[in-house]
């Protein structure tokens, strides 16, 4: 599945469908719209396959000095 959404360089639309809730950010603030922040679960299927990629990207650019020490982070 992995390698053909590679391949094909589309992913199926169920790879990145979550499930979005809103948290209160201070509670005395109450109901007030921006004291809402989204955060958004996502499927662990979707974090394997960004994290595979995300790696194989690092590596490609490490392996070839394409990355500035200073854009490295921890």
């Amino acid at each position: 599945m992995f390698n053909e959404s590679l391949i094909l360089g589309t992913v199926p639309e169920w790879f990145t469908k979550g499930r979005t809730v809103l948290i209160m950010e201070d509670k005395t603030k109450g109901t007030e719209l921006t004291n809402y922040r989204p955060i958004t679960c996502l499927s662990l299927v979707w974090k394997l396959f960004t994290s595979i990629i995300s790696e194989e990207i690092y590596a490609h650019l490490d392996s070839n000095d394409l990355l500035p020490e200073e854009q490295k982070g921890c």
